[in-house]
């Protein structure tokens, strides 16, 4: 009867080993779980202000090419009516 007595409390004791080490790895996955969701909170941040970057360039080339064209325009009104034309 101690035999099973020995074993049933040795079982026990496994027992409850294996629920800490089950529950310190939920709190543990928990963690984790809660670090990539900031990573992705933080990376979609990251996404858009790329994207508002990526649009500023082409909105100053824009403006540069629009320049450029009106100089070369102007330049070439003010050689014609400079001639006489």
């Amino acid at each position: 009867m101690d035999v099973f007595l020995a074993r049933t409390e040795k079982l026990e004791r496994d027992t409850e080993l294996l629920f800490s080490k089950v529950n310190a790895f939920a709190i543990s996955q928990a963690c984790v779980d809660e670090k990539l969701s900031n990573i992705m909170t933080t990376l979609n941040e990251l996404k858009s202000s790329v994207s508002e970057l990526n649009r500023l360039p082409i909105k100053r080339w824009e403006t540069f090419i629009g320049a450029v064209i009106s100089a070369l325009v102007a330049m070439v009104m003010g050689f014609l009516f400079g001639r006489g034309i």
